[in-house]
């Protein structure tokens, strides 16, 4: 959600950043109960995918007919994804969500964490998550728990 509160409106034009999705992701997400918002919206499935290197002669092909499936799996928008993973978190008694707050400091504890965040919140927890981006504080700060 890149640090900022998604919105949940996709009547929109699509979003230009997709991921191919396989089958065994559809699987997963089929689990975590989010496949199905994540077809009621914008997917489409890919029968064949090409992969090469632009150097060089490397370069591989499969279809989904090679492996008697009906597609290889699906493209997806991005934000379709995290809005129907989100639903699903959202939907858990035993998580809480900052968002769209930053961490601002943190101090790393023998068995947990103390955390402040960029609207002055202050809280403890044994687990933390930072979901917010390529410029994660987190991973500019190169803390991984």
């Amino acid at each position: 959600m890149e640090g900022s509160q998604p919105s949940k409106d996709l009547s929109g034009d699509p979003d230009i950043r997709v991921s191919a999705l396989s089958r065994a992701s559809e699987t997963i997400l089929k689990n975590l109960d989010a496949w199905e918002a994540i077809q009621n919206h914008r997917c489409a499935p890919y029968q064949a995918m090409e992969v090469w290197e632009q150097d060089s002669f490397a370069r591989i092909e499969f279809s989904a007919s090679q492996m008697s499936q009906p597609n290889l799996g699906h493209i997806v928008e991005n934000r379709v994804i995290q809005l129907a993973l989100l639903e699903q978190v959202e939907q858990q008694s035993n998580v809480t969500l900052f968002m769209p707050h930053r961490c601002q400091s943190m101090a790393i504890g023998e068995s947990e964490v103390w955390t402040t965040l960029d609207n002055g919140q202050s809280f403890t927890s044994k687990l933390i998550v930072g979901a917010d981006g390529a410029n994660s504080w987190f991973v500019s700060s190169k803390i991984f728990l």
